[in-house]
């Protein structure tokens, strides 16, 4: 699915980003890079406009519910998020 039609199903709906499942083998790639002790954070984004605080806390509610515990930067959308890229 393009991304840009899968957003678009998502934003808005009943919790579905909380309730994304993760990619496979993601939660443990994640967890090993965590145990590096290497700083690490997410950069991700909401899309903006009037869903902006909703996807973000259920986002955060997605990290917290599989335990991951690193700092995330929430962006508008992915023109911001390129301004953190290296």
């Amino acid at each position: 699915m393009h991304p840009g039609k899968f957003w678009n199903q998502q934003v808005g709906t009943d919790k579905d980003f909380l309730n994304l499942p993760s990619l496979p083998k993601g939660l443990e790639l994640l967890r090993a890079v965590i145990a590096t002790k290497v700083p690490v954070s997410i950069l991700t984004s909401t899309g903006g406009g009037k869903y902006h605080y909703t996807i973000a806390q259920e986002k955060l509610a997605w990290l917290e519910r599989h335990e991951i515990k690193i700092p995330v930067c929430f962006c508008l959308n992915t023109a911001c998020m390129a301004s953190f890229s290296l």
